[in-house]
């Protein structure tokens, strides 16, 4: 939010060099002048991939169509970084 409220154009590229915007794109409401929120996700997420090319900025966020699935990959995401997860009975604290 700090970016978001500079004012002087000095100060505006300094900042964009030190604080980086990052993009999670996770669904597409709008394409080619039309509203696609009738659309089921699963084909706005398929234009999205067609549409979308990724770089270190700019990522699709995956999307997981079984919560066992999400559940699973937060697990998995959990124990990367702690080593231990409290979903798990896996603990290697």
């Amino acid at each position: 939010m700090k970016r978001n409220s500079i004012r002087k154009t000095d100060r505006i590229s300094l900042t964009m060099e030190n604080m980086l915007v990052y993009y999670r794109v996770f669904d597409l409401l709008y394409y080619n002048g039309n509203w696609v929120t009738d659309l089921p996700l699963k084909n706005r997420l398929d234009i999205l991939r067609d549409m979308l090319t990724p770089s270190e900025n700019v990522q699709l966020t995956p999307n997981y169509a079984k919560g066992h699935d999400l559940f699973n990959k937060i697990r998995q995401m959990l124990h990367n970084v702690t080593n231990w997860c409290p979903l798990s009975r896996d603990r290697h604290a």
